[in-house]
């Protein structure tokens, strides 16, 4: 926190975070524009299809094209479906439409490495159909990407696949940072043949030299932390800091945080204390010896442009995330499907059921008329039916057929009272006793009817009076919660009395206990109880018995008055202010920062992990540490060594990070000769520059051929069949 410091800095921004924009990389082909031209891809066999899997996105799409057709996160969750007993799969991009907290989505990547590969078929699935491929088998040749150092077994598995599921005709399998590294030099008139290769990946970073032109394998050094950890430090750090701002700092939110506001420090030590002190107030206060001052300060005039200032973040009081048009009318697609879908099940139930009633009714006929037949069956009929009479058989005919509408509901009272016309004379006395209990029926069924008639008599009226004299209708509305309040007040004020010491119902209680101890007593002084013998004891018991249940009461007024909330609510406008109490004021510790995230070190501390790899808990030495490591344990020559730190390539999505170039390029200097020239360059496009050195390397048919793992040389050799290419890992170093 900046707290009283604010006034030493040069200047703090205020930005508003719906301003901030972030580079949305994903994309999908639009299936009627390029229907017909993926169809004429899809004729030509000698056409690859490349894949760059990514442990955060994968890239793919035709050999024809210049750039990927399909990008998606490298995701995959599974929903559980009425219809399919596997349930709904979504891959990648169509996960956008829901919520990744409530939905269990997993990887096929363990770190950097492909290891689920029923996964990894699900994507596969999405990349093929996403590129309008509709045949059982794929006939084109595939040029996919592996990490380095991949295990045997991964890349069998990988090949596998491939090959038996998908019936590929050939494979080239090859390294993403050397497929980006051959691209760029694409572009050079001499390409260096001594360069060092930094892969900034999503979940490692590799540092590889290349000597002679020829990569050198044993010497490959990784760094277990990528683009992922530095995103997730600053996510889970804004989190912690800013909890009151949860649930604004959405991941697409903290992607615009990070790709607009977080850069690597020049000095991380020099750029902390700047964020504590202030430029004037660190020189002025905690070096007041000039002697000291002059020796120790790090912050003046001339150095004051390698520090960075802090921002505030603003965000919007009533917050909405904004969502595109397109996504708004995918959500309603998705919607009316779900909901046709819902329509579509209840209907295929509901007439499983309705014919599955008209099959028991048939059953229970039909056994009812063998009864008729054989009056000795009927035992046995109703022990295999499992019904203890034939009324209950009866009834449960009836009870089906009012189900399915074969019988009306008057009808079937009309067949209740067949005894009532009939005299008494004419009866047996257990049919008069039924008669009795009849009449006692109807005169029941009478007065439902009365009430349900009244009821609905006074909802007309009602609904009349809304609509004529609305004013009259809602003043009474009024009238009835006013009441209703006044009834809930007294019963809180009695359930309060009640429970009192002093109250009347706590005195008679003890008035019973009194009455209790006065036991009596046997010659030998023994206490004789013979509570509960007499009529009177109940009287006691009554008495000392529980508080009497306000609840009840209570819960069916709450009933009534949400009822009538509900129902002002629909008529009156001005209901919330009409029923609002007074409002408690509650004190504001800063006003002028309630809608405000300060960002100061968060902007520093995700991207530091590459340069301290134990902010996120991994053993591991920096990048320019582990350059300096790699450099001081090879056999290179002193000039070639110099040719390495010459030619530094950045590559990988991590490489976007601000002042990367900056700060490597100041630690290596530290740690080098005086006088070492060090020379980084970054990719042109660090994502997209490995599939477009794949699609330059499988232009040409003759590389396929010379490089590729074929179908006949898979089944002749098995899924460990390796084949090395310029851009392959080594099988034996």
């Amino acid at each position: 926190m900046l707290g009283k410091n604010r006034e030493f800095f040069n200047e703090i921004k205020t930005l508003k975070l719906e301003e901030l924009e972030y580079t949305n990389i994903f994309m999908e082909p639009e299936r009627k524009k390029v229907q017909n031209t993926f169809a004429t891809y899809n004729k030509n066999p000698n056409n690859p299809i490349i894949i760059d899997y990514g442990s955060h996105c994968t890239k793919a799409g035709w050999g024809s094209s210049e750039n990927p057709c399909l990008v998606f996160k490298s995701v995959v969750s599974k929903n559980k479906d009425l219809k399919n007993a596997d349930g709904i799969v979504y891959v990648g991009n169509k996960l956008k439409d829901f919520d990744y907290t409530k939905n269990n989505y997993k990887s096929p990547f363990e770190r950097n490495v492909i290891q689920h590969f029923g996964l990894l078929e699900n994507l596969n699935d999405y990349i093929f159909s996403e590129l309008l491929i509709n045949d059982s088998k794929i006939n084109h040749p595939i040029i996919a990407t592996e990490c380095f150092a991949n295990p045997d077994f991964c890349r069998s598995k990988l090949l596998e696949q491939l090959f038996e599921c998908y019936q590929v005709p050939s494979v080239v399998l090859g390294v993403d940072a050397l497929f980006s590294y051959q691209y760029n030099n694409n572009s050079l008139k001499e390409p260096p043949s001594e360069c060092l290769i930094i892969s900034m990946g999503n979940m490692t970073t590799h540092i590889v030299p290349i000597v002679g032109g020829e990569v050198q394998m044993k010497d490959i050094k990784r760094i277990n932390v990528g683009g992922y950890h530095s995103f997730d430090l600053l996510y889970k750090h804004l989190n912690l800091k800013y909890p009151a701002f949860k649930s604004k700092l959405s991941q697409n939110y903290v992607q615009a945080i990070m790709e607009n506001l977080t850069f690597v420090a020049n000095d991380y030590r020099d750029q902390l204390n700047y964020f504590r002190y202030g430029r004037e107030y660190f020189q002025n206060q905690n070096y007041s010896n000039k002697i000291l001052y002059e020796n120790n300060k790090i912050i003046n005039m001339t150095l004051h442009q390698e520090v960075f200032e802090p921002v505030y973040l603003e965000f919007p009081f009533n917050f909405e995330p904004q969502t595109s048009t397109e996504d708004l009318k995918k959500k309603q697609e998705l919607r009316r499907e779900q909901a046709q879908r819902l329509r579509e099940t209840m209907a295929r139930r509901r007439q499983e059921k309705e014919q599955a009633h008209l099959e028991e009714i048939k059953e229970l006929e039909a056994a009812e008329a063998e009864m008729d037949k054989d009056e000795s069956k009927v035992d046995e009929i109703l022990k295999r039916l499992d019904f203890e009479s034939r009324d209950e058989l009866k009834k449960r005919i009836i009870k089906l057929k009012l189900k399915l509408g074969l019988i009306s509901k008057q009808a079937l009272e009309e067949d209740k009272f067949t005894l009532i016309n009939i005299p008494d004379d004419q009866l047996t006395p257990e049919q008069q006793k039924q008669k009795r209990y009849q009449l006692m029926q109807k005169q029941a069924a009478i007065t439902r009817k009365l009430k349900k008639e009244l009821e609905s008599k006074k909802k007309e009226e009602e609904e009349k009076l809304k609509e004529e004299l609305p004013e009259v209708y809602i003043a009474d509305l009024y009238e009835k919660r006013r009441k209703l309040l006044l009834k809930i007040e007294e019963k809180k004020r009695q359930k309060t009395e009640y429970s009192g010491r002093n109250s009347r119902g706590s005195q008679k209680r003890l008035q019973a206990y009194v009455q209790l101890g006065e036991l009596q007593k046997d010659k030998k002084g023994n206490v004789i109880d013979t509570f509960g013998m007499n009529d009177e004891d109940w009287a006691i018991y009554k008495k000392v018995s529980k508080d009497p249940n306000f609840d009840d009461d209570e819960e069916g007024y709450y009933a009534k008055l949400a009822e009538i909330d509900k129902e002002l609510q629909k008529l009156d406008p001005n209901f919330e202010e009409m029923t609002k109490g007074p409002e408690e004021e509650i004190p504001e510790l800063f006003p002028q920062f309630t809608n405000k995230v300060e960002l100061n070190v968060d902007m520093i501390r995700g991207p530091e992990v590459f340069f301290q790899p134990t902010l996120v808990g991994v053993d591991q030495m920096g990048l320019a540490e582990t350059i300096d490591l790699l450099l001081k344990n090879c056999n290179y020559s002193e000039d070639v060594k110099k040719g390495l730190l010459k030619n530094i390539f950045l590559t990988g999505g991590a490489s976007f990070t601000k002042n990367i170039v900056e700060r490597l390029t100041r630690e290596l200097r530290a740690l080098t000769p005086v006088g070492t020239e060090i020379s980084i360059r970054i990719a042109k496009d660090p994502i997209f520059d490995t599939w477009r050195g794949m699609q330059t390397f499988g232009k040409k048919k003759e590389n396929i051929t010379k490089y590729g793992i074929s179908k006949a040389e898979y089944e002749e050799y098995g899924s460990t069949y390796f084949k090395r290419n310029p851009f392959s890992n080594v099988y034996n170093l």
